[in-house]
């Protein structure tokens, strides 16, 4: 997937959120967010930050 000005936007404004929340939110998980929005793809995960999000199926 190309990261054009569109997506790096999406992923910026989901990173300048989740960064309220958690701290220590990664601007890579928030290009994978992005991506997935975009793309209307699932991420498949454990990861916390991540739990009860739209787009995740979330693994205990």
């Amino acid at each position: 997937m190309e990261i054009d000005a569109e997506l790096a936007k999406l992923a910026g404004s989901i990173h300048a959120t989740m960064k309220k929340k958690f701290k220590d939110f990664g601007i890579m998980d928030a290009f994978l967010l992005a991506a997935a929005q975009h793309t209307s793809a699932k991420i498949v995960t454990g990861d916390p930050h991540f739990r009860n999000m739209d787009n995740v199926e979330f693994l205990e």
